[in-house]
């Protein structure tokens, strides 16, 4: 299993500071960063632009764009690429526009692309066009918007059907659980044998952070 923290803010000296706790801790290759534009949900936080003279060290980034047009967030990121180490762009559906030109400029840039489905939408939201194209598709366990929810074990019945889907025309995606994700059921998504977790708030607010990151590294590859 992957292993990716998550940071939602709207402040830069504390993304920042939170890489670098991050990256001092050499098990953990990726972290992800939220963007959340204030349409999408009633939230905020930094931008794509905003992160130009943040040092990432040796991370990679993960965009995770809960935004009423990915699309938009998308072109700044690729247009801004020689600033961030990016693995994959992750686009929130609900509000996007269209699926294929969000994933085709994607592949122009010969960026991973991704798709994230907020707690409540059916994965046959995805078109079978996009979705045998995907890198990583993320399967939101809360409602998407903030940092701190409940993990809604509803999710267990859509990985079950997302890796049925991917089996017959996606063997290699990467299946993604995002939000509420905390050490005590961790060893359930483990058994459910999704590839990757992100995780946020189970980290920022632990009493230690460094050892919260060591607890969580033990389930990483």
């Amino acid at each position: 299993m992957n292993f990716y923290p998550t940071i939602l803010t709207d402040s830069l000296e504390l993304v920042q500071e939170q890489i670098n706790l991050v990256c001092s801790n050499k098990k953990i290759k990726t972290v992800q960063i939220d963007i959340i534009d204030g349409f999408f949900v009633d939230n905020l936080t930094i931008t794509p632009m905003d992160l130009v003279d943040v040092k990432f060290h040796d991370l990679k980034i993960d965009f995770h764009l809960m935004t009423e047009e990915p699309l938009t967030f998308a072109e700044e990121i690729v247009n801004h690429g020689k600033y961030f180490p990016v693995r994959v762009v992750l686009g929130q559906i609900e509000k996007m526009s269209s699926q294929e030109d969000f994933i085709s400029l994607l592949e122009d840039y010969n960026i991973m692309k991704g798709l994230s489905l907020d707690l409540y939408t059916p994965h046959e939201e995805i078109l079978d066009s996009v979705f045998k194209r995907l890198d990583s598709l993320q399967l939101m366990s809360i409602e998407a918007g903030a940092q701190g929810h409940a993990f809604n074990d509803i999710i267990f019945k859509k990985i079950a059907a997302v890796k049925k889907r991917a089996n017959k025309i996606n063997p290699h995606l990467e299946i993604i659980i995002d939000g509420g994700v905390k050490l005590s059921n961790i060893e359930k998504l483990v058994e459910a044998e999704v590839d990757s977790v992100g995780v946020g708030s189970a980290i920022w607010t632990s009493e230690d952070v460094n050892k919260t990151l060591e607890r969580f590294c033990e389930y990483a590859n």
